[in-house]
C-alpha cells in the first residue's frame, strides 16, 4: 500500500511541476506594463514559483522516504477505529454551507468566514473554555485579516460586501 501512495505522490509532484512550468512560461510571456512595476505576469509568476516549491518539497519527502508503511497503516486503522467518518461528513457539510453563503451573498465575507472557522473548529476541537476562546480569537483574526488583505491590499471585491 505504501508503494502506491509513494508513486501517487511522485506523480502528483511531477504533474504539478509541469503545470507550474507552463504557468511560469505563460506569466513570463505577458507583456510588461508601463504603469505597473510587476506587470500582469507578476501573480502567475509568484503562483508558479510557490507551486513549484511545494511540488519540490513533496518530491523531496518521497525521495527521502519520510513516510513508513507502518505509520500509514496505523493512521488509517486508527482513523477508522475512531469513527472519523461523521466528522469528515460534518466538515464537508460545513464547507458546502460556507460556499453556499458566499455564492448567494447571504452573509458578508468576513462574517461567513468567521462563522466557518468557528464551526470547523468545533467539529474536531476541544470544548473547554480556553479552547473556545482561542478558537473565537483565531476565527476573528483570520476572518478580519483575510478580509482586509483582500479588500485593501489586493483590491478584491468580496461577496456580500
Amino acid at each position: 500500500m505504501q508503494n502506491r501512495a509513494l508513486q501517487a505522490d511522485v506523480l502528483l509532484a511531477l504533474v504539478m511541476l509541469i503545470i507550474s512550468a507552463v504557468l511560469f512560461y505563460g506569466g513570463w510571456q505577458l507583456p510588461a506594463s508601463r504603469w505597473e512595476p510587476m506587470g500582469p505576469g507578476g501573480m502567475p509568476l509568484i503562483t508558479a514559483s510557490a507551486l513549484a516549491g511545494l511540488s519540490l518539497i513533496l518530491l523531496a519527502r518521497v525521495l527521502l522516504k519520510h513516510r513508513s508503511a507502518e505509520t500509514a497503516d496505523q493512521t488509517r486503522a486508527s482513523s477508522l477505529a475512531e469513527g472519523r467518518l461523521p466528522k469528515v461528513l460534518a466538515c464537508v457539510a460545513v464547507s458546502f454551507v460556507y460556499l453556499l453563503l458566499l455564492a448567494l451573498e447571504i452573509l458578508p465575507f468576513m462574517v461567513a468566514t468567521v462563522a466557518y472557522i468557528i464551526a470547523y473548529g468545533l467539529i474536531d476541537g476541544g470544548r473547554g473554555r480556553r479552547d473556545l476562546m482561542v478558537l473565537v480569537a483565531t476565527a476573528l483574526a483570520l476572518g478580519i485579516g483575510v478580509s482586509l488583505i483582500l479588500t485593501e491590499i489586493l483590491i478584491v471585491q468580496l461577496p456580500g460586501a
